[in-house]
């Protein structure tokens, strides 16, 4: 026979079971809360760190294009009526700008500012001198009329011990967003090398950089 008494503390013992076994449920269910919203924070400032991310991508793709893209250019030689062909001691080359007048361009960035710069290698067989006997001189001469996107250009360093040997140039970017083109006129001595007798030549072209 069941007494009131043992029903109550039946009652008394499923209820406090009940409590306990929804303690850990409580427990759960916070920690998954706390997990979701963390899961949220998170994902907040990982779309925030990507954004200054993107942005030092487009920094970097903006000075890339403004100091050199140097393996992406292309020598485009200028045809037509030319200011020297007047000068009769110089008459312009059938070599090719690279290779033919010089054997390579090298180009980095000017540890000084990063812009870019070129350096032309002469062909072995060539020479370059300041002073021409009966003619005028050598040399490397920017064209600024058909040149485009640059700002500004340094006086060309010539170097090489005795013989000089390469033309470095550093170029000022107006609009690093875009490529640009260099125009120039290159004066030198073809086959000097070889034959040791001045033989002026002269190359009006352009390098353009997209």
């Amino acid at each position: 026979m069941v007494t009131k008494s043992s029903s109550k503390s039946r009652k008394k013992t499923a209820k406090q079971s009940a409590k306990k076994a929804a303690k850990p449920s409580a427990k759960k269910a916070a920690k998954k809360s706390v997990k979701k919203a963390a899961a949220k924070t998170g994902v907040k400032t990982a779309g925030k760190r990507p954004a200054k991310s993107a942005k030092g991508k487009t920094s970097s793709a903006k000075l890339s294009k403004a100091v050199a893209a140097s393996s992406n250019f292309t020598v485009i030689p200028v045809t037509g009526p030319d200011a020297e062909d007047k000068i009769t001691c110089r008459t312009k080359t059938a070599l090719s700008l690279i290779p033919g007048i010089f054997k390579r361009l090298d180009t980095d960035n000017d540890p000084t500012n990063g812009n870019p710069r070129f350096t032309f290698v002469l062909a072995d067989a060539n020479a370059i001198f300041l002073s021409v006997p009966n003619c005028n001189p050598d040399g490397f001469f920017y064209i600024p009329e058909r040149s485009a996107n640059i700002a500004s250009i340094t006086a060309p360093n010539y170097l090489g011990t005795g013989a000089i040997n390469k033309i470095r140039v550093t170029i000022t970017i107006a609009d690093n967003r875009r490529g640009f083109t260099l125009a120039f006129r290159v004066r030198f001595q073809e086959n000097y090398n070889v034959t040791n007798k001045f033989n002026p030549k002269r190359l009006t072209t352009l390098i353009q950089v997209v």
